[in-house]
């Protein structure tokens, strides 16, 4: 046997080679899955029993199969104003085959920001699980919590008043209008500016009464001299 029969046999068995491998892939090709069909579609509705539509929400699903570990994710969707979001290609069992359960989560977060700087954030969440999934689902999502956190700023070092609050003191003395008034306890005598305190002056009472007693001494001194009479 030459070098021409090997090469010839060489060839032959790489050709037969591609044409297995290329009979296999048409056969795996024309096997694709017939228990899951990834055309279904999902509407999910959110309208809370006191706010009405959660418009903006996020909305997560999730899938799974009994029996099965591995978990699904799809691409999340947005609720619009009526609270609503649509899910398409979403896969769902075939005809006689166990079904594919759907988890729906929804959740809403927003702030406001009032006058005095105080933060209000709002938080709803809902959840539905077990959902079988099919060729066209309608799931309606119930708020299962809620709240409402409020966040207000610290008063500044300046005595700020926090929002509601009194100012806060600062140690120091801004300013005064006015006269200050002094209460004096019940023993002292309040002197109004340019007045002499209320009473009888003493010094002038007392020039008086000396005056008077120089006045009417002289008359009385008088009056106790005896007179004498001559004789004739």
């Amino acid at each position: 046997m030459g070098p021409g029969y090997w090469r010839s046999r060489a060839v032959g068995l790489i050709a037969g080679m591609i044409l297995a491998i290329g009979g296999a892939g048409a056969a795996l090709a024309a096997d694709p899955p017939t228990d899951v069909v990834a055309d279904g579609v999902v509407t999910v509705h959110w309208v809370d029993a006191d706010d009405g539509p959660i418009g903006g929400a996020s909305i997560q699903i999730t899938y799974s199969r009994e029996g099965d570990p591995s978990i699904g994710i799809l691409r999340p969707g947005v609720t619009d104003a009526a609270g609503n979001a649509v899910f398409s290609g979403v896969p769902h069992a075939a005809d006689g085959s166990a079904p594919i359960l759907l988890d729906v989560r929804g959740d809403r977060s927003t702030t406001t920001t009032d006058e005095a700087g105080c933060a209000a954030v709002a938080s709803w969440l809902a959840e539905a699980d077990g959902v079988t999934s099919g060729a066209t689902v309608d799931v309606s999502l119930m708020t299962s919590s809620k709240g409402l956190d409020m966040n207000c700023p610290e008063p500044g070092p300046g005595g700020d008043p926090a929002p509601g609050g009194d100012p806060q003191p600062s140690g120091g003395v801004l300013g005064a209008t006015g006269r200050p008034q002094i209460t004096l306890p019940p023993t002292d005598v309040a002197i109004a500016p340019g007045r002499a305190a209320a009473g009888t002056p003493i010094l002038p009472t007392l020039l008086l009464v000396l005056g008077a007693g120089a006045i009417v001494l002289p008359i009385t001194v008088r009056a106790t001299v005896p007179v004498r009479r001559r004789r004739r």
